[in-house]
């Protein structure tokens, strides 16, 4: 909770529930939210094997009370984003460098707003410089909540992630295709929110 410019009265608490870097596989929570009226515990799955030009990210939202949500990526100022089929394309001199793709919400991007102080880089300080923050928003949404988020590496100008979804019983499955030329490979990971580390990932190698 910030008290001032530089002054942070209460720092969240962060723990790490699992750490497994030959697999690319970390999952950490905070309690930064436990503050609200209806308190919520944010933890986050991130899931990068070696072998792949795809990173997930999984945000689990847990809590009571009704909340907006909102997923939030910060991009260099030299990079321009625009939105197409619900995903965000990140190009660099015109370029597709990365595709953004969330699984629930609604697609946002703010760049140097002047209201609400969103979509700026600063180099140093007090400079500021006009950047896109783009990312997902879900509106009165009810904990449990699952976010997907696969950013991938990409030089196509159209959408290469495909049908992104999760699926939620005792555990939670995400899947999605990836569109390499002609070629659709599936991918599927498995989280068990009830035992850290219990992540099953089903990518196989890519390019």
């Amino acid at each position: 909770m910030p008290g001032g410019a530089f002054l942070w009265v209460r720092h969240a608490n962060t723990t790490a529930r699992s750490v497994d870097l030959a697999h690319g596989i970390i999952e950490a929570e905070h309690d930064g939210y436990t503050r609200l009226a209806t308190p919520v515990t944010h933890r986050r799955y991130l899931v990068a094997p070696r072998d792949q030009v795809s990173v997930l990210v999984v945000d689990l939202l847990t809590g009571e009370g009704e909340h907006r949500v909102r997923t939030a990526w910060p991009l260099h100022p030299e990079l321009e984003a625009r939105t197409a089929g619900g995903t965000h394309l990140v190009t660099r001199n015109g370029r597709p460098v990365l595709q953004i793709a969330s699984s629930a919400g609604t697609p946002w991007a703010l760049r140097g707003d002047d209201e609400t102080r969103l979509g700026w880089w600063s180099p140093r300080f007090e400079a500021w410089e006009p950047a896109w923050l783009v990312g997902a928003v879900l509106e009165a949404a009810r904990p449990p909540v699952v976010v997907a988020t696969v950013l991938t590496v990409s030089d196509l100008a159209d959408p290469v992630v495909e049908g992104l979804a999760v699926r939620r019983t005792d555990v939670i499955e995400v899947t999605w295709t990836e569109r390499d030329g002609d070629v659709r490979m599936p991918r599927s990971v498995t989280l068990d929110p009830r035992t850290p580390g219990a992540v099953t990932v089903r990518m196989p190698a890519t390019r």
